[in-house]
């Protein structure tokens, strides 16, 4: 994490783009839905760790993922791959990717503090957050890099990158730990408000305000967070 001059205010940044070195060449003809879930950048040893999430409707799409990953020029090693739900065809890979050239360092070089990617159809689509006076440099680089698409910048909301865990207040975090802990979000629902209450030593009353506002605060802040992808997703319906 970076920290960001309080005089330079920091903005969500979001574009797509095909980027032929990395992506783009490697989905190409495969109809496979990526997300990353980490990247860590080392610079200074020349390559990036990386681990995504993946979905495909077969198994053997994913396979053909792997074999072009692997011959990938971007590429440096496949580190570990995971089975996260077989049934729901989630793969979880962790790999090496080189460092120069890439879309993950040009957003790390420009003090980018937070970053979201989707990858799907050959195009690449990202969220970050860096500060206002890397847009126009960071665009140019992009720009250079690959085919750079629908690239706008717009202002933090209030409490769009607050996280869960300092939004909420401790009742609210202790009322919606008892109740996962306890199965109340399960389906079928495993206990009851009444249970529940009984549990925390709170009223009915008190214990649903806390449940209701604390959930509206993380929906909201998943929301604002993965807003560019949700409208993304909607349109390709």
């Amino acid at each position: 994490m970076r920290m960001c001059d309080s005089l330079n205010s920091p903005v969500n940044v979001y574009f797509e783009m095909n980027h032929e070195n990395c992506w783009t060449n490697i989905t190409e003809d495969i109809d496979i839905s990526i997300h990353t879930l980490t990247h860590n950048v080392y610079p200074e040893r020349h390559y990036i760790l990386a681990s995504i999430e993946t979905k495909s409707h077969k198994t053997e799409i994913f396979k053909a993922f792997i074999r072009k990953l692997k011959k990938s020029s971007s590429v440096l090693n496949i580190e570990s791959i995971e089975i996260i739900d077989k049934q729901k065809k989630l793969f979880k890979v962790i790999f090496k990717e080189k460092y120069e050239r890439m879309i993950s360092s040009s957003l790390y070089e420009h003090k980018s503090m937070d970053q979201k990617d989707s990858i799907q159809h050959n195009l690449e689509s990202v969220s970050a957050i860096v500060p206002e006076d890397e847009i126009n440099s960071l665009k140019s680089e992009l720009d250079e890099l690959g085919s750079l698409k629908n690239f706008r910048s717009m202002e933090l909301k209030k409490n769009g990158n607050i996280s869960e865990l300092f939004d909420l207040t401790d009742r609210e975090a202790y009322a919606i730990y008892t109740a996962l802990k306890n199965g109340y979000y399960n389906v079928p629902r495993e206990i009851y408000l009444k249970d529940l209450a009984n549990i925390t030593g709170l009223s009915k009353s008190s214990l649903a305000e806390y449940l209701r506002n604390g959930m509206n605060k993380i929906v909201f802040n998943w929301g604002e967070r993965n807003m560019f992808f949700i409208e993304k997703k909607l349109k390709n319906r």
